[in-house]
């Protein structure tokens, strides 16, 4: 019987060492919980993200559009370039207002072409000439003074090329204004290239047709080139478009294991106001604005 009572009675003290860590873990993970919800994210080390304001999301219209944190990826490499600089020059003051690394594409024999070179020298961005070329639509879209057109002869487009190239100063590289018919004829870009490598310039081809001949010359001439991946204001689209392709559009080249990208846009007003917009935007996720000459191959 005194065994028998001695057995009962280390039963009973065992169930009540039992019970009493069972009650003493569940105090203390009551208590984990409840800290672990009330702290900042700077408390847990960085391990709580606060949300995006209601403002941003509403804003941007898209979660991808919201800044990421640039801590948890690697840096990439933008460039944005600005076509058709040269007719006024009260959008270009604007856009170098914007903290980025800006390439503008200025068109020759423009009243303000030189001003325009001259100030953004000064500015320290970097300079294309924007080459006019014909376009498939010519004569109901003209690509203006300097054009190259398919009915020249190798003399006149050497002598044109040249033309153009002198009424820029400061200049890095070059880029096509239309030309979506110039670009196609292999012989032509040929005679244009060649007078582009003897002043050891670029060129960007900004893919105004599919069935451009630019990557093939470029590298049997072995001339620095690169192509446009976006138009960020095609048609002149609406704000929120602009902005969209500035940061979506981004993303889904990345996403596409592209290396560099070039994006083209223009002097209007609505893009104007998407670059101070989403440039920051970019910068936060860890992208950097460069110039165009440090994505050329």
């Amino acid at each position: 019987m005194r065994r028998k009572g001695r057995s009962t009675l280390l039963v009973i003290i065992l169930a009540v060492i039992i019970s009493a860590m069972a009650l003493y873990l569940y105090r203390a993970g009551n208590q984990e919980v409840k800290e672990g919800k009330h702290a900042t994210k700077g408390e847990q080390g960085g391990a709580l993200r606060e949300k995006p304001s209601r403002n941003i999301q509403e804003k941007y219209g898209t979660d991808s559009a919201i800044p990421k944190d640039k801590t948890s990826q690697s840096r990439k490499r933008i460039a944005i370039l600005i076509d058709d600089i040269g007719y006024d020059l009260s959008p270009l003051y604007e856009l170098l207002k914007i903290d980025a690394s800006l390439t503008f594409a200025i068109l020759p024999h423009y009243t303000h072409s030189v001003d325009a070179a001259n100030i953004v020298h000064r500015a320290k961005r970097e300079i294309l000439l924007h080459l006019p070329m014909e376009p498939h639509t010519f004569p109901n879209e003209n690509p203006g003074m300097g054009a190259l057109f398919l009915s020249m002869s190798d003399r006149q487009i050497k002598e044109m090329v040249d033309k153009d190239l002198d009424a820029i100063p400061h200049l890095s590289g070059v880029n096509n204004h239309m030309g979506s018919k110039f670009m196609e004829d292999e012989t032509k870009l040929d005679i244009v290239f060649r007078q582009l490598k003897k002043r050891n310039l670029f060129f960007v081809d900004s893919l105004t047709t599919p069935l451009s001949r630019g990557p093939k010359i470029a590298r049997k001439l072995g001339l620095p080139f690169i192509t446009r991946k976006v138009f960020i204001d095609n048609d002149n689209n609406d704000y929120m478009t602009i902005f969209r392709n500035l940061t979506a559009r981004v993303d889904r080249e990345f996403d596409n294991k592209s290396e560099a990208v070039v994006m083209i846009g223009h002097p209007h007003l609505k893009t104007i106001q998407a670059l101070k917009e989403a440039i920051p935007v970019l910068k936060a996720r860890g992208i950097d604005i460069v110039p165009v000459s440090a994505l050329v191959q």
